[in-house]
């Protein structure tokens, strides 16, 4: 029973996600994937838009097999400057607090030759249950601060980090409490 809403609540944030970034992704793109989690969506990115993709966390919860980085919350992405093409944070920002959040930005904009994907929950009363509900259920130890930022909020943390901002509203999906934001951050 919880696979197969597993299954649902996964195929229906691989649509929105991949119609978000659908305009940015290049085939053969080297990407990693910033708190891939269970590499679900890291896997159907790959393949949908014929990626290279590496997936790091602070924790292996991967269920697909995809390359894989274990990477230290407090330290610096184990990464040389300028190593991919894109950078994504799916629904990962929220999950540590605010003062790591601007950290994480200034090593995901160092590791990426040209972008930053980011697909986000934005700050409503659906997304804090729904998240919680949803993480509970399918990875209970994933760490639930809920550092959510309104649209606004994150743009000025990207303008400060200089860099190029571009936000589409994703429609709230009639089965999820859930409303989302993706940016994209050019270099």
């Amino acid at each position: 029973m919880i696979d197969r809403f597993l299954e649902f609540v996964s195929a229906k944030r691989i649509q929105l996600v991949a119609e978000a970034y659908s305009n940015w992704l290049k085939p053969g793109a080297i990407v990693l994937d910033i708190g891939c989690g269970d590499g679900i969506l890291t896997q159907a990115l790959k393949e949908k838009f014929k990626l290279k993709v590496t997936g790091c966390d602070v924790k292996n919860y991967l269920i697909k097999d995809i390359p894989f980085v274990n990477i230290n919350s407090d330290d610096l992405l184990p990464f040389p400057n300028n190593t991919f093409d894109c950078v994504f944070l799916n629904d990962v920002l929220h999950h540590i607090d605010s003062k790591k959040q601007l950290t994480l930005l200034k090593e995901s904009a160092r590791v990426s030759k040209k972008m930053i994907l980011i697909f986000e929950l934005k700050p409503t009363i659906g997304s804090y249950i729904g998240d919680i509900i949803l993480n509970k259920i399918t990875h209970p130890s994933i760490p639930l601060p809920l550092t959510l930022r309104r649209p606004d909020e994150w743009i000025s943390i990207f303008d400060k980090l200089s860099l190029k901002v571009e936000t589409k509203n994703i429609k709230k999906s009639y089965f999820s409490p859930n409303s989302q934001v993706a940016f994209t951050l050019m270099k």
